[in-house]
């Protein structure tokens, strides 16, 4: 159990603002759909009901200049499950799972949960470092099955990969005959200018790349709806690996009724702005308040900002000085697959409210400088 109290300035937790969530539609929405059949029973379906992968194949074709059908997507409950069903329904135990290194520590649980072997791939500023994949791929020439990527402003470095790397990528699946599962949570998530394409709507017919994606950071994060699209034979076979019976006859419903309430353009509009707000009032209290030694990267979307300390000081002996004074952060090494980063950690801006952003990187910055001093 932790000796500190609950941090006051938690840059740790990769949450949404609740502040965001369109609540007074959700609640009206919730409120029809409890008192539904549809709402109320199990759905018997293990792809998803039918009338939510409709809308979410609209979505998909409205945001990923792709035509999608209802057939190509799957309706899971989060990201996290899509990671899962992908791994035990393409890799066998002893295989090679490639990921960025660093990811999504989650990522690296579920990984190591289908007993497959975890290899890190570094990031660099622009993103997954293709010539060490390419390495990689030839020293495990066969065992590589599946590469976790997260193009759109990656948990947790912030990058965005650009598009002539996006397309090395998707050449370098086809000819060394891997799937990448692309985590494209982050992808509608941009402040400014809009990313490149997902990989999927990049490269829709050779079955080397599957998306996923969630509405837990665009609408209310307990709706746990996200989905994958994937090739009609791919959803066929993922349907023998997803055991939960079917998803949410509920939030699907809910989030049906929403997608189809066309508000959802102008709520996502809403979150860059907000989101955005917020990555710049970090990245200025950073340059305000961080000595010359320390580097980060400020991103042009997401929710993570990505920082590197002096070779003399780790994140977690920093980390323990800062919730001394109720400052938490992710140590970067918690992200690594071989526990590597010591100096790096990650600042999640995206929960935090407005006025305790400045405040809190105050005192990080301040407890950086007490203990290079």
């Amino acid at each position: 159990m932790s000796n500190h109290p609950q941090p006051r300035y938690d840059f740790r937790t990769g949450y949404p603002d609740l502040s965001i969530v369109p609540a007074s539609l959700t609640g009206d929405i919730a409120t029809q759909t409890v008192h539904s059949p549809l709402g109320q029973q199990y759905t018997g379906d293990l792809q998803g009901v039918l009338h939510t992968r409709i809308e979410v194949a609209r979505f998909l074709s409205d945001n990923c200049d792709a035509s999608v059908s209802e057939a190509e997507v799957m309706i899971i409950t989060g990201a996290l499950t899509g990671i899962d069903i992908l791994c035990r329904t393409f890799t066998q135990p002893g295989d090679i799972v490639l990921v960025e290194d660093p990811t999504f520590f989650f990522a690296i649980q579920i990984l190591k949960m289908s007993h497959v072997q975890p290899v890190g791939v570094p990031v660099l500023a622009d993103g997954i470092d293709l010539d060490y994949l390419e390495m990689l791929l030839k020293k495990y020439a066969g065992r590589v099955r599946m590469l976790y990527a997260i193009p759109s402003y990656q948990n947790p470095t912030g990058t965005c990969l650009s598009l002539e790397k996006r397309l090395a990528l998707i050449k370098l699946a086809q000819q060394y005959n891997f799937i990448i599962a692309d985590d494209t949570t982050y992808q509608n998530l941009y402040f400014e200018q809009q990313p490149p394409p997902i990989l999927k709507a990049l490269d829709q017919d050779s079955g080397h790349n599957i998306a996923i994606g969630s509405f837990s950071k665009l609408l209310m994060p307990s709706l746990r709806q996200g989905w994958i699209w994937a090739t009609p034979q791919q959803i066929t076979a993922l349907k023998g690996f997803k055991a939960d019976g079917g998803t949410s006859g509920l939030t699907s419903q809910m989030v049906t009724q929403y997608l189809q309430s066309g508000e959802l353009n102008a709520q996502i509009k809403k979150v860059r702005a907000f989101y955005g707000n917020k990555c710049r009032l970090v990245g200025d209290a950073l340059a305000e308040y961080m000595p010359d030694s320390v580097q980060w990267m400020v991103p042009d979307g997401g929710f993570f900002i990505w920082v590197t300390l002096p070779e003399t000081l780790t994140a977690n002996d920093l980390r323990r000085e800062t919730l001394k004074h109720g400052v938490d952060f992710l140590p970067g090494r918690e992200c690594s697959v071989d526990l590597s980063g010591e100096h790096t950690l990650r600042l999640c801006f995206s929960m935090l409210a407005e006025e305790l952003l400045p405040e809190g990187i105050e005192i990080l910055g301040r407890t950086v400088k007490e203990m290079l001093a």
